[in-house]
């Protein structure tokens, strides 16, 4: 997740942003021309795009047959997730062995960075950021997974765990319960605190803050942009629209500051008025 957070902003609809320029397509209508067949190219156009930003034609050919196979679109994230996961499996089980038995995130993080994303920048800053990109994630999902069985107490089964009425059975292992709760439409399992852990519905891989918020730095200061396609955005944050302008290599102003889904830097407003750029691609002067 932390490489492909620092890939596509973890948007499963990303087209790599040199590509929108040439090809005039947004990442929605591009995702739309693919899955209507009306864009024909997907494979060989050397685009990157979703989650991981597939690039090379072998590997966008077999999301895109893997995308048809179970009738999803090209830019589903689960789909997209379950592609990535049988890649591994069946295309890299060396980088699968790391993933299920490595010892740290930043030992994981490095077998996906430099053995499957394998990007032009691998020197140590990059391992450093993917990795704490990671971190994050594993900070905020793996100390809250529920444990699969369950040495004291029990999960119980209930409509709520104030009706201990409504109880269906109390269990140590988390995938009896879970059945149960199956069995049981509106029911869920909870641990031994009363915490729900069964069923949790997420609508998104990862939550991200409603409203940004501003980060504490003087400002205003310059800082240079070294690619060419940074994307200047309506509002702090990739889940804001593009203005369809980029930056181009050179120093700007930044005038304000603020946190926002898509960059772990920030983004920064432009003194010009044109908009927001993600920081993470900006020098500090």
């Amino acid at each position: 997740m932390g490489n492909m957070q620092a890939e596509s902003g973890l948007r499963s609809n990303n087209l790599q942003n040199t590509y929108e320029k040439s090809l005039g397509l947004s990442d929605e209508a591009y995702t739309k021309a693919v899955d209507d067949g009306s864009y024909t190219n997907f494979v060989k156009d050397k685009a990157g795009y979703g989650l991981v930003q597939w690039t090379f034609w072998s590997l966008k050919e077999g999301l895109l047959n893997y995308a048809r196979s179970v009738s999803k679109s090209v830019g589903d994230w689960q789909m997209q997730v379950d592609f990535f996961l049988k890649e591994m499996a069946e295309d890299y089980p060396a980088i699968l062995k790391v993933l299920k038995n490595a010892t740290s995130v930043r030992e994981a993080s490095d077998a996906v960075l430099l053995k499957f994303e394998r990007p032009a920048d691998q020197g140590t800053s990059v391992q450093e950021k993917r990795a704490a990109f990671g971190q994050a994630f594993f900070d905020k999902y793996a100390a809250a997974a529920p444990a699969e069985r369950l040495t004291s107490g029990f999960y119980r089964v209930r409509l709520t765990w104030e009706d201990a009425k409504s109880q269906k059975g109390a269990y140590r292992i988390l995938a009896n319960a879970k059945k149960t709760a199956d069995a049981n439409p509106g029911y869920f399992v909870f641990d031994p605190d009363g915490h729900p852990v069964y069923p949790v519905k997420e609508d998104n891989p990862v939550e991200e803050p409603s409203e940004p918020e501003p980060i504490a730095v003087k400002v205003p200061f310059l800082v240079r942009v070294s690619i060419s396609d940074l994307n200047i955005r309506t509002g702090p944050g990739t889940n804001n629209a593009k203005t369809g302008k980029f930056t181009g290599k050179g120093v700007f102003t930044v005038v304000a500051v603020q946190s926002g889904q898509g960059s772990g830097s920030g983004w920064g407003k432009l003194k010009s008025g044109a908009g927001w750029i993600s920081l993470d691609y900006c020098k500090k002067l």
